[in-house]
């Protein structure tokens, strides 16, 4: 074997921006040759990724893929530089191999995920990603997921731009009811239109309300109609009431209805013996 000095894991890291033992595996392979070393990299993809980590990955896919009882669901972000990629069918189901590894190994957070096999391969994620990397010629990252498990319904819009899983705590005479299905769909469909931050009105702190009251009074005191008065009107119930409105989901009207309220569905859902503790939506971060 080679004797490999520092300097020389140095310069091929100066060259290729790849990490040090990467460098110095590559430079082991080649037997000490800088330019073969080069090669390698190259061909793992690893010298392509990273010269592209400066690059902004803004565009991307979000997906969502169930276990086979339906009883979890994984969801995962991973970003892109064009939406051109995003919508490529290699990439997509590149983003599915992700799902299924996930679903399989549950890790703990990214990291862990990128440390694991690829799904049906003997690489790590981290390798799969740097490998697409190299054949699509733009950045790609993963950028979070999550893992839900119990009674739920999921909804993904746009094509991957927006996710939605919403976990109900309901048993399973209740999932398999094709009204419950049905209800629980819009349910995510709303949160993926409207993106509610609480559930119910005792769900809104007390912070929350005082901080939309500041930016309505700072907004009426901006108001040219009110320049010339000392003292303004304290907001009124109208007021308040819009600070809840488009913030909970039970008081938004229905987004394919917006003359129902949504609290009917909600009171489906209840009446059904199920209540909603836990929503998550992933959207996909705008353009830098």
């Amino acid at each position: 074997m080679a004797n490999i000095s520092a300097s020389q894991v140095a310069e091929l890291r100066k060259a290729t921006g790849c990490g040090m033992m990467d460098c110095k595996k590559a430079l082991v392979e080649a037997e000490g040759d800088f330019e073969a070393a080069k090669k390698i990299l190259r061909e793992k993809g690893l010298a392509v990724a990273a010269k592209k980590q400066g690059r902004v990955a803004a565009e991307g896919l979000v997906d969502i893929m169930l276990s086979d009882d339906k009883k979890t669901a994984a969801m995962v972000e991973v970003n892109s530089e064009t939406d051109f990629v995003a919508k490529n069918a290699s990439f997509s189901e590149f983003v599915k191999g992700i799902l299924r590894t996930i679903l399989k190994e549950r890790p703990a957070d990214v990291d862990a995920l990128m440390a694991l096999p690829f799904d049906g391969t003997a690489n790590t994620v981290e390798a799969e990603l740097n490998d697409k990397t190299f054949v699509i010629g733009e950045k790609l990252s993963i950028r979070r997921f999550t893992v839900v498990e119990g009674v739920m319904s999921t909804y993904i819009h746009g094509l991957g731009a927006t996710g939605v899983i919403v976990k109900f705590n309901a048993d399973d005479s209740v999932a398999t009811d094709d009204k419950f299905a049905e209800c629980a769909k819009n349910v995510a469909l709303q949160i993926a239109a409207m993106s509610p931050a609480y559930a119910t009105k005792e769900d809104v702190p007390q912070s929350a309300i005082d901080e939309e009251k500041a930016v309505l009074i700072a907004q009426i005191k901006q108001d040219p109609k009110n320049a010339n008065k000392r003292e303004f009107c304290p907001l009124s119930r109208s007021n308040v009431r819009a600070i809840y409105f488009l913030r909970r989901l039970q008081e938004q009207p229905e987004c394919r209805c917006p003359t129902v309220p949504l609290s009917l569905c909600i009171s489906y859902l209840q009446f059904q013996n199920s209540e909603l503790p836990f929503r998550l939506r992933l959207k996909l971060p705008l353009k830098v």
